[in-house]
């Protein structure tokens, strides 16, 4: 491989001719024979290996990866063999089986990793948790997704007395919030229909959407929209794309992730500047709902890049202009409220 480039190339090819034909008439001639090498070698191997991790305290789990991965015999192995040949410790033939078990034990340990990896996933499937059963009763709000955000909403109704049901799909993010007493918080997937109607969807006024993933938010969305259009939905989107996808449902309140942290952080740093409070606020506030707007515009075309850059180009311009023409007026009001002529 290494020399398949270079000018010994036609060389190299006809050194190896001879060996070529050796090896595939060894395989054809003893294929039991090589096959029970191959497969000796392979368990030899894995099953020191794994004996190995499991003393050096690794799990089983753990162990069977690693012997899967590393059952193949080594390249190294090859130039072992042609020197117990050159040394006349090993016959020719010999070598030329022993090489081609371990060509193929190489060959083998994608199909041995897939098996490992194949044995992982059905382990982990029912290791998984059984849904839970929601305790039904007179909620009038759902939250989907207990994670910061919809912890944070229902910490908020809970302060207020407000009955709610949530429903999250880790069984760890559950276990965690349990053990700080909410107890109105279940592990199960609010995508399906099943488990909506268990937590009382149809009964439900309001829909709160807070799952971080945007396809599993916008499969859910769309699930409620179809099965319970009463329901009014509220969500928390990752970015504008996510947003456009769940306007394209009809989800009747968006609000993005970082939107608000970022515009008070804005806040303060126009303050830092030496900004007055309230031009810092309306700064802000004009910026929010002049984005706001520039979102809703964008839905339509958010499909197109080529249109989304544009509109997002004039989008910055207009804000400026807003912003500018903002500071006018306000410089001109500030003038006719200090005017000499008003002094009495």
């Amino acid at each position: 491989m290494l020399l398949a480039d270079s000018e010994y190339r036609h060389e190299l090819e006809a050194s190896i001719e001879p060996f070529k034909g050796l090896l595939l008439g060894l395989i054809v001639s003893e294929p039991v024979r090589i096959a029970a090498i191959v497969a000796g070698l392979m368990l030899t191997k894995a099953a020191v290996l794994f004996v190995v991790a499991r003393i050096a305290g690794q799990s089983a789990v753990t162990a069977r990866s690693l012997a899967a991965t590393l059952s193949q015999g080594g390249e190294f192995a090859f130039v072992l063999f042609a020197i117990a040949v050159n040394g006349g410790i090993v016959q020719a033939q010999l070598a030329g089986t022993l090489v081609i078990a371990v060509t193929i034990s190489m060959a083998l340990t994608p199909l041995a990793m897939a098996v490992d990896d194949a044995l992982r996933r059905r382990n982990t499937a029912k290791a998984k948790r059984e849904y839970e059963e929601i305790e039904a009763d007179d909620a009038a709000i759902i939250i989907a997704g207990f994670g910061r955000v919809g912890h944070m909403v229902a910490r908020t109704l809970t302060a207020r007395g407000i009955h709610f049901t949530a429903l999250d799909i880790s069984s760890e993010q559950i276990d965690v919030v349990r053990r700080f007493g909410n107890n109105r918080a279940y592990y199960g997937d609010a995508s399906r229909l099943d488990m909506l109607r268990a937590a009382g969807a149809q009964d439900a006024r309001i829909f709160v959407l807070a799952i971080d993933d945007i396809e599993a938010s916008v499969h859910t969305a769309e699930m409620v929209k179809k099965h319970f259009p009463h329901l009014k939905i509220l969500a928390r989107v990752r970015n504008r794309f996510h947003a456009h996808r769940l306007m394209d449902i009809g989800v009747d309140y968006l609000i993005r992730k970082t939107l608000g942290s970022a515009l008070e952080l804005a806040e303060n740093v126009l303050l830092e500047t030496g900004m007055s409070s309230w031009e810092a606020r309306d700064t802000v506030g004009t910026f929010r709902k002049h984005d706001e707007q520039t979102m809703l515009r964008q839905h339509a075309v958010y499909h197109d890049e080529s249109q989304l850059i544009q509109t997002s180009r004039e989008a910055a311009l207009e804000l400026q202009d807003i912003m500018e023409s903002d500071r006018e007026s306000q410089t001109l009001a500030d003038e006719a409220v200090f005017s000499p002529g008003d002094v009495r």
